[in-house]
């Protein structure tokens, strides 16, 4: 029965895991994404690129 409830709380812990990795992975492309843009259009007009910055807020 412990044994049990220790494996329903070990599948529990790698599932919250690879969830936040997961969250993670998609900030980080978010990021790197934004940040390829503005090193390849450097001429964003400002109002563009403030509008940009408070998506990622």
């Amino acid at each position: 029965m412990l044994q049990e409830h220790r494996l329903d709380e070990a599948r529990h812990n790698c599932s919250r895991l690879a969830a936040s990795e997961q969250h993670f992975h998609v900030l980080h492309m978010a990021a790197m994404s934004s940040t390829l843009l503005f090193i390849l259009f450097p001429a964003l007009h400002e109002k563009t690129r403030l509008f940009l910055d408070s998506l990622l807020i």
